[in-house]
């Protein structure tokens, strides 16, 4: 007759076992972070190497599309063609859109003294985007028992509810970063 054993399940029964498990716990952690400054050396390496080697080949690419841009130039200046197709591809000229600054620097949109002039000259462009101090007015309202919320002068918000969570577990460990 065989006899199975069956492995029993390891579980905390007290301070001393859940110590233990802390202990395995950081064990894993402090594993986890130096995978992590491994990969990091090792993606800093491959990012060098990559940028090494392909410096010098951009250096070409920037050399032979001159190349072309001056024989295409030339090949254009007379015509009203932008472009010429050639059996391994196609060259030409876009036009690019004007470069435009404000006082100076490329224009931020969301600067205060570009949004100053523009509110002076042009207010219709102008956004202005309005949102809830949620942290602040959720200061103020009441979660009633039967899952309401009720403001500071006693409104029931009918469009809002609320509902208890389940407490979301944690465990740090010393050490184990």
């Amino acid at each position: 007759m065989e006899q199975t054993e069956l492995k029993e399940r390891f579980t905390v029964t007290d301070a001393s076992s859940a110590e233990w498990v802390m202990g395995k716990l950081a064990q894993k952690q402090a594993e986890i972070a130096e995978m992590g400054r491994q990969r990091d050396k090792m993606l800093a390496r491959y990012n060098e190497w990559y940028k090494e080697g392909t410096a010098a080949l951009n250096g070409d690419i920037a050399y032979f599309e001159k190349l072309l841009a001056d024989w295409a130039r030339n090949e254009l200046a007379e015509g009203k063609k932008k472009s010429i197709s050639l059996p391994s591809g196609r060259v030409g000229f876009r036009a690019s859109a004007p470069k435009v600054t404000f006082a100076g620097a490329p224009v931020d949109k969301a600067s205060a003294a570009f949004v100053t002039m523009a509110k002076q000259v042009a207010p219709e462009y102008v956004e202005t985007k309005e949102s809830v101090k949620w942290a602040d007015f959720k200061k103020t309202l009441t979660l009633a028992e039967n899952g309401a919320v009720v403001t500071e002068s006693g409104e029931i918000l009918p469009e809002m509810k609320w509902e208890a969570q389940e407490p979301t577990f944690y465990a740090t460990a010393k050490g184990g970063e």
